[in-house]
């Protein structure tokens, strides 16, 4: 008798093991992988996912006279299917703020938006851009030398506010990109990007695309 809750491939008296891929295109971004594979003596269904990203080119020219960095940098960006094109330019926008050899950015949501990690893999400096919760910050203290969060929401202040208190860390360090929303950095975005990035006096100008977006590095924290 078959079990009723097995999902069934195939007819009565099929002795063979029956594999079926279906691919959907959902969109540009998107690609749904779904894998079937029929055991006859169980009639087990398996399902897989595979979500494809999207790469950008970005090389950055930056000129940063507070730390007296000048550099230019190149490297390939992935944006995931549920990140805006302004969310990345804001991870791009940090890389530029805390430029250094070694720099790199996080390829799972359990690791930093970008760190720098000494000889034998232990996390020396851990950036997050975002809103974290205190749970993540406190991970991020106990592991680091320092931590540097960039938040470009209109809720920065109040966020941190609510969140500082449980984190209390002296190597935890906020800033707030402030100016204009968001949006404006996706102006600034394309598949091969070359960008010019200035900062100074608490000011940053990126510039790109025949556009340039100037914000506020307000430090929050400490």
């Amino acid at each position: 008798m078959e079990n009723p809750g097995k999902a069934q491939i195939g007819g009565p008296g099929k002795a063979s093991c029956q594999h079926i891929k279906i691919k959907f295109a959902l969109s540009e971004d998107d690609l749904w992988e779904l894998q079937i594979g029929r055991d006859p003596w169980d009639g087990v269904a398996e399902a897989g996912m595979a979500i494809k990203t999207t790469p950008y080119e970005v090389e950055i020219d930056i000129s940063d006279m507070e730390r007296n960095y000048y550099r230019t940098h190149r490297f390939t960006i992935l944006r995931g299917p549920s990140e805006t094109e302004e969310k990345m330019m804001v991870r791009i926008l940090a890389f530029a703020c805390q430029a250094e050899d070694g720099l790199a950015f996080g390829e799972a949501s359990d690791e930093p938006t970008l760190s720098k990690r000494d000889g034998s893999g232990n996390v020396e400096r851990w950036i997050d851009v975002g809103e974290m919760d205190d749970r993540r910050l406190l991970r991020a203290a106990g592991v680091a030398r320092e931590v540097v969060v960039y938040s470009a929401a209109s809720s920065a202040q109040g966020w941190w506010a609510q969140v500082g208190p449980k984190v209390n860390r002296d190597n935890v360090t906020v800033y707030h990109f402030r100016g204009v929303p968001t949006s404006g950095l996706g102006k600034l975005a394309d598949r091969d990007m070359k960008l010019h990035c200035m900062i100074q006096d608490g000011q940053v100008w990126l510039t790109g695309n025949e556009e340039t977006i100037q914000l506020d590095i307000d430090k929050i924290a400490p």
